[in-house]
């Protein structure tokens, strides 16, 4: 199963940890983020700031996870 969040992260270089701290959450949320079916909007606004990348490219890798 593809995991476009995860390889989304990975692809900008950044940790779990490094997100929980932009995210304010613990690790283990973005673990459960990563895998998860629906983001929270407001997760996807600060990790297309993060990333630098648009809302689109985002919610396309949180949707590539369920094709």
């Amino acid at each position: 199963m593809f995991n476009g969040l995860k390889k989304l992260r990975e692809n900008y270089g950044f940790t779990k940890s490094e997100i929980a701290t932009y995210l304010g959450v613990t690790v283990q949320a973005i673990s459960k983020i990563e895998k998860a079916k629906k983001v929270k909007v407001e997760y996807i606004f600060i990790l297309s700031k993060v990333y630098g990348t648009s809302i689109e490219e985002l919610k396309k890798a949180i949707e590539k996870r369920y094709d």
